[in-house]
Formats: C-alpha cells, structure tokens, sequence
C-alpha cells in the first residue's frame, strides 16, 4: 500500500474513533485509534505522523479519564516516536503536550514530609524531556504551557537542593517565555542557593525581572528580597519583605512558611528585629508564628510569660539560628 493511500486509511480511523469517542463509547474509540499505528510509520511523511501523534495523544487523554494510568502513559510517551525536534510547531505540540499530561500524571498527589525528589523523578524527566519539542518562537499559549512546567520541574529541584539541574530547567524556561515571571523567580532562586557571592547580581536582574513581570506575586518579591540581603541592601529588602506580608495571601503564608520564616530569621539575625516584630504585628503573624515571635522578643530583651516546654523549646531553637547567622 502507497504511503498516500496508509495515511487515507489513518486518517479515516482516526475520524471513526474521534466520532466514537464523542459517543460515549472510549473502548472502542481506542481500538479504532490503535489501528492507525497500522497504517503509520515513525519515518513516514509528516501528514501521516501528525494523525498518528494526534491519535496517541487522544488516546492517553482517554485512558486518563477512564483512570488506567500505566496505558495512558504508555500512549502519551509512544507518541515521541512519530514526532521529531525539527517538525513544524503543530506536530512537536502534540509530542510537549503528550510528555506534560504524561508528567502530572506521574506526579504524586500529595506532598508530605517524608516525600524525596525520587518521588518526582520520573515527572521532572518527562518535563524535561518535553521542552526540547518547544522553541522561542512558537505560539504564545504552547511556550506559556512549557515555561510553566518547567518553572515546576526547576521549584522541586531548588527544594531538594538540586540547584545546578533547577538553573538548568528554568533558564530553558526564560528562553521558550521571557515574559513567564515565576521561571525568572525560580532561576533567581537557583542562583541564589548555590552560594557564589559573584553571582549575587546575576541572581538580583532575575529577581527583579521576576517581580516587574510578576508584581503581584509575593514569592517574587520573598526571592528578590533574599538576594538584596544577601547583598547587604536591607533596607530594600525589608522593603521587600514588607510587600510580601502585604499582598500574601492565607494560603500562600502556609504554604511557604518555612521559606519566609528562613528570610525573617535572616533579617533579625542581622538587626533589624524591631522592625520584623512590627511586620509580624501588621501581617497578623503573631499566632501563625508563634515560636518566631516569641524568639524576637527575647532577641529586643522583652520578657515572656511562662510558655509551653514545646514552644519554648522551639524559639531556643530559632535563637540558635539567629546566633548562627551571626557569626
């Protein structure tokens, strides 16, 4: 069979599936679909490997749905094999958006203490795998879906302290979509934790790109001010801080606790403690961060009333970090 008359036979299934699958009737959508592969090859032309791109990537997307993961992965991933790096932008969409869905699928529903970068491995690979497909001058809303993901992939990195693979990640994501302000907070971020006082400014032009692009994202505004004290500017960066406390939200207070409590430490341990006990006063922190405030007053020489041996325990132990930072 000529390879015009296999891409009429794919391109026919595919339309039966799709018109199954509009009927409520996935199994056989899937079956219908899966005789493309019969009909297409991974060399042939690239009409004929954008049904079979599209077919795959419709067929996770069912599967998905229908809660059978592992074939859905399987079809997401089996579509990389029909879409090369140098195919036009519609066809390589197929191959991102595949290796994406196959990503947050892989991913772990809940975040706990106990969890480890390996598990998210496998997701990050996907990501990472998956911005090879996009370039800079692809539609907005594909470079948009990229960065985003890619921002994600280069966060858990920074968290796990996998600073150099983060840089990596996310200045891939500055490149697709300059204009994607968490990528520009995440690599600032990345810079930042590798310690190297050189690129202290380097860190900062991120930042601030971050938080011109992202002005009213309060974690922009956490990372520019960590970079700005660990230059010294600190009047900016309580300035900055105060903006964080400003427009954060309840949920963003939560979620980034125990890296806003690192910053504040930071800020007292450097003198400024009257000035972040009034913060804390203002952003209704008092309760939220109990063991913190606690720990401020006695740094300003207040007086405590009794407290519980936990809670006492723990501002001895944020007293010693603030001696630490010191030294």
């Amino acid at each position: 069979m000529s390879a015009w008359l296999r891409r009429m036979a794919a391109s026919a299934c595919w339309i039966n599936g799709s018109i199954l699958a509009d009927s409520n009737r996935p199994e056989e959508a899937i079956d219908t679909w899966h005789r493309v592969l019969e009909y297409v090859r991974p060399d042939d032309p690239v009409n004929s490997r954008h049904v079979a791109a599209r077919v795959l990537k419709s067929t996770g997307d069912v599967l998905a749905k229908m809660e059978q993961q592992d074939r859905a992965i399987a079809a997401w991933q089996l579509v990389t094999e029909y879409v090369d790096v140098d195919d036009a932008a519609e066809l390589r969409q197929e191959a991102a958006l595949a290796l994406i869905a196959k990503g947050i699928t892989l991913f772990p529903e809940d975040y706990d203490q106990d969890s480890t970068l390996e598990n998210y491995k496998d997701s990050i690979a996907a990501w990472q795998f998956m911005s090879g497909y996009v370039r800079p001058d692809d539609p907005m809303k594909f470079r948009l879906a990229a960065a985003t993901i890619l921002s994600i992939a280069g966060d858990l990195l920074n968290l796990y302290g996998e600073f150099s693979t983060a840089e990596t990640a996310s200045r891939k994501a500055v490149e697709i979509d300059p204009t994607h302000d968490e990528s520009w907070r995440v690599l600032a971020e990345a810079i930042l934790r590798q310690t190297d006082d050189a690129r202290l400014p380097e860190a900062e032009e991120c930042a601030r790109r971050a938080v011109d692009l992202g002005p009213e994202n309060p974690v922009a505004f956490r990372t520019l001010s960590d970079v700005l004290a660990c230059l010294g500017k600190w009047t900016e960066a309580l300035d900055g801080l105060e903006k964080v406390l400003r427009i954060g939200s309840e949920d963003f207070r939560i979620s980034e606790e125990p890296s806003l409590t690192e910053s504040l430490i930071h800020a007292v341990a450097a003198g400024h403690g009257r000035r972040i006990k009034r913060m804390m006063e203002e952003a209704e922190l008092v309760e939220p961060m109990e063991p913190l405030w606690h720990a401020v007053q006695v740094e300003l020489g207040e007086e405590l009333e009794p407290l519980p041996a936990e809670i006492m325990d723990t501002v001895t132990e944020i007293r010693q970090r603030f001696a630490e930072k010191q030294s």
